[in-house]
């Protein structure tokens, strides 16, 4: 796999023996001496063999951690990052601190349901509005409730950006497709031949998706209210100027994920609406 530029071989392929043969991985190390059948030679060849297409690790075996949830994903969702954890991190300190009793919090773009889905299991007092626009990735995000046992927990809504919303809401969270056309041609076909790319591609700078939310907002956020989104490496300072010139938030601030990416920009404290 190393000849053909994937990027942590050994561990990809301890990975899927792991999950050819339903154990962790750390059962690999406690029984070295154990003999593959048949059956687990083939079914880890396969697994081998599609990683060598660049199909991505989390599609070949069918799941990715996230909050520490397990997730159900496949060509439908985007796959769940690390530092997608930030928005949840955050979005919990702020409900952490609301004077509101019942706070309505809304996931735009949920696709697997992976931040709306942390939310609830993290927070029993919430009303969480989960949208997506692909039918599909609601689909995949219902199945994931259904199995996180929260299937009473989500109000999913099929739709673009805010426009399922009836009414104000307390939080909004967002990671939104954020790539740009240009830094399209430069991703890897771990993410290009395979995660969706109505997930991942927003125009030329790809901010398109994000301004639009922007515009969105005074319209759907309560007086008080906040908005959390994820944005690419080298994007925060426009995100930022865009929050700020909406003329609509007490502070906006920039918070970096674990690898020092300026990752998150927060609107806090929405002090108007129209």
């Amino acid at each position: 796999m190393q000849a053909r530029g994937i990027a942590n071989p050994s561990l990809d392929a301890a990975l899927l023996l792991a999950h050819a043969l339903h154990q962790p991985r750390s059962w690999l190390y406690a029984y070295p001496e154990y003999r593959l059948t048949d059956q687990e030679m083939t079914h880890w060849q396969s697994c081998l063999n599609q990683r060598l297409t660049f199909r991505p690790l989390a599609y070949i075996v069918g799941q990715k951690e996230f909050m520490g949830l397990v997730f159900q994903v496949d060509e439908r969702v985007l796959i769940p990052r690390p530092e997608t954890e930030l928005l949840v991190e955050l979005a919990l300190a702020w409900l952490d601190q609301t004077d509101v009793s019942t706070p309505r919090v809304v996931d735009v773009g949920t696709g697997s349901g992976c931040i709306a889905l942390s939310l609830a299991h993290a927070r029993s007092h919430l009303e969480v509005i989960a949208v997506d626009l692909s039918a599909d990735a609601l689909q995949v995000a219902r199945g994931n409730s259904q199995r996180l046992n929260l299937p009473d927990r989500i109000t999913w809504c099929q739709g673009d950006l805010l426009t399922p919303l009836t009414e104000p809401v307390s939080l909004i969270l967002a990671n939104l497709p954020y790539v740009s056309e240009q830094e399209w041609t430069t991703l890897m076909p771990d993410i290009t031949d395979y995660e969706p790319m109505l997930a991942l591609w927003s125009g030329e700078g790809g901010l398109a998706h994000i301004r639009h939310l922007v515009a969105m907002l005074p319209s759907r956020l309560q007086t008080g209210g906040s908005v959390l989104l994820e944005c690419g490496a080298g994007q925060s300072a426009r995100v930022q100027d865009l929050l700020e010139r909406s003329g609509l938030f007490a502070q906006v601030s920039v918070y970096n994920d674990l690898s020092g990416i300026k990752r998150c920009v927060a609107g806090w404290n929405a002090i108007r609406q129209t």
